[in-house]
């Protein structure tokens, strides 16, 4: 209703994008016709948003990194298995579509009990790095990683844990690194920073 009145208004020359948690493709027709040009998902990811808007806009970014820059061209992700910690069904949903259209195979934990557990138990080399959400019921992220750290084997031990959390704050970051975490992500995941951080630890 909102896209019709302000289509009213402004007429068909300004690019009006929606952006939904909901399943768009089900409201995808009754949008178009209202007069939207694009859809973005919820919870933003800003490559996603810089895409949609640079294809509504018909421009290219002023500012392209360099091909040899790209995290893709340092290091493959084919075959790449990760280990993502989230507690919240959606986010590891959003998360382990967007990772495997990067080729990488993802496995799940819920908590940090369960990814403690999962990493103790599994031969050495199984998991290339752990992505680990921070607030979680039970073992929090920095728990979590504590108890990586600390296992027996020393190659269990020292696999690459990224955080993800909302909280971005120089604190957070610095509370993530005595934790023995590898890197920091903030919430919600722009897919650029992200594969930058698991280039970085996965060389």
């Amino acid at each position: 209703e909102v896209a019709r009145q302000i289509r009213e208004v402004v007429g068909e020359d300004i690019p009006l994008l929606m952006m939904t948690a909901y399943d768009w493709p089900a409201i995808r027709d009754e949008a178009i016709a209202a007069g939207v040009n694009g859809f973005c998902n919820k919870p933003i990811f800003m490559s996603e948003m810089h895409n949609v808007l640079e294809k509504t806009l018909n421009v290219k970014s002023a500012i392209e990194a360099p091909k040899e820059d790209a995290p893709q061209a340092a290091v493959s992700f084919q075959g790449r298995r990760l280990l993502l910690v989230d507690d919240m069904p959606v986010n590891r949903e959003i998360a382990t579509m967007l990772l495997e259209m990067n080729d990488f195979m993802v496995e799940q934990a819920t908590d940090g009990d369960e990814a403690v557990e999962k990493v103790a138990s599994s031969a050495p080399g199984y998991y290339d790095a752990v992505l680990m959400d921070i607030q979680m019921p039970r073992m929090n992220g920095y728990e979590a990683a504590r108890a990586i750290r600390t296992l027996d084997d020393k190659e269990l031990a020292s696999i690459p844990i990224i955080a993800m959390t909302a909280n971005a704050f120089d604190e957070d970051k610095k509370a993530a690194k005595d934790a023995g975490m590898n890197g920091h992500v903030a919430k919600p995941i722009d897919m650029d920073q992200l594969l930058g951080s698991l280039a970085e630890v996965l060389k």
